[in-house]
């Protein structure tokens, strides 16, 4: 998205995240690799169209995501 930070909040710009990402990935496939659960989050390692990633996903009491932190190999 181009964002100087990095963030993305809020359904809608995930709804735009996610819609340019697959215009220009239409046969977009992720291979699940690991998942890793602790207290209050969990994060999921996978290979995708950047390689190596990892996405940790922190939740609130309500069990709805409060923030999360997607990671790319480099």
């Amino acid at each position: 998205m181009n964002k100087p930070s990095g963030k993305l909040k809020g359904k809608a710009m995930m709804h735009v995240s996610w819609s340019k990402l697959l215009a220009k990935y239409p046969e977009l496939r992720f291979e699940k690799r690991h998942v890793w659960v602790g207290a209050g989050s969990f994060t999921l390692i996978y290979s995708g169209v950047r390689g190596l990633s990892a996405e940790v996903f922190h939740f609130d009491p309500q069990g709805k995501v409060y923030a999360a932190y997607i990671h790319y190999e480099l």
